[in-house]
């Protein structure tokens, strides 16, 4: 009987790779939201996923071709979505800080263009800051035994960052 009702409490949940369609699922700057929509047409809803960019809506769709659509559509499916987060201070925001989040994703971060980042060791150092900062705060933001997960390029420049994981966080 006890295995017949955990059985029917874990059928109806969907997977795609690393997350399920039962965990409260932070996706941080997420571009042009094509992750997050991802996530939540794999599952069939976007109720438990909060997405969020760190530009404004007006300055995203003026930026990727696919975002009103994408924001539209996780908007249809019920996700929460988020404009102007920055990953640094995202602990602050009202929205967020009261929530606890099983899976918090940031992809591929990045602090923008505002050197060659193969030349200037200052760009090097305001990625660093950004995934320090990232961290930092999704600490506050992620449920006990809740996991961060951060998508990375490899190869020049980006070795440069000299990121290094697992992170073992205290959680506070």
């Amino acid at each position: 009987m006890e295995e017949n009702r955990r059985r029917n409490m874990w059928s109806g949940v969907r997977w795609l790779k690393h997350y399920s369609s039962v965990q409260s699922i932070l996706v941080v700057g997420d571009g042009d939201f094509s992750f997050s929509l991802a996530l939540a047409t794999a599952f069939g809803s976007g109720e438990n996923i909060v997405a969020t960019s760190l530009d404004s809506y007006d300055a995203l769709v003026g930026k990727y071709n696919e975002a009103e659509s994408n924001v539209m559509e996780l908007k249809r499916m019920r996700a929460t979505v988020l404009h102007g987060v920055d990953a640094k201070k995202m602990k602050t925001r009202p929205y967020l800080k009261t929530r606890r989040f099983d899976r918090i994703v940031f992809n591929f971060p990045h602090a923008g263009f505002k050197a060659k980042e193969y030349k200037e060791v200052d760009m090097v150092n305001l990625h660093k800051d950004l995934v320090k900062g990232f961290l930092g705060n999704a600490r506050h933001l992620v449920q006990p035994y809740g996991e961060i997960h951060i998508s990375h390029k490899m190869g020049h420049p980006y070795d440069a960052w000299d990121l290094k994981g697992p992170w073992s966080l205290p959680l506070l």
